[in-house]
């Protein structure tokens, strides 16, 4: 798989969520304009998958962090995450093992469509739906 020439290479290591160095200018009083550049807000983070029992220290941005909370783990950020949007080789091919723990466990296969319609017929959350199904095989 080619690297994006768009992503910084630190970028592919870690989970940046799509963000990116930024570029601008200060302006001043007298309305000179100085370059400038955003950097990401990176922090180095332990991720615990629970499907595969593995801790995961990745470089995250606070806005990946955040996602996480939302999402209410590691794995559904990876399974409900599309690949597109991940931006990274080093998460494409985590999310590939906790696609294929979760076809393991649930003895069928993985369809983001599918088991989001599931969620909406039942009227819910998809933190529920996922937990459904963990607490069905492990259980």
């Amino acid at each position: 798989m080619a690297a994006n020439p768009n992503i910084m290479k630190s970028a592919q290591r870690g989970l940046y969520g799509g963000k990116r160095i930024s570029f601008g200018n200060y302006v001043g009083f007298s309305d000179k304009k100085t370059g400038r550049t955003w950097y990401p807000n990176i922090v180095r983070k332990n991720l615990f998958s629970d499907l595969l029992d593995k801790t995961y220290t990745l470089n995250v941005t606070t806005h990946v962090i955040r996602t996480i909370t939302k999402k209410g783990n590691f794995d559904n950020y990876m399974l409900y995450t599309r690949p597109d949007q991940l931006d990274s080789e080093r998460g494409r091919l985590i999310q590939n093992k906790i696609i294929s723990a979760w076809e393991t466990q649930n003895n069928r296969k993985f369809h983001l469509g599918t088991i989001i319609n599931e969620d909406r017929q039942q009227g819910g959350n998809i933190k529920r739906i996922i937990s459904t199904y963990a607490d069905k095989n492990l259980g």
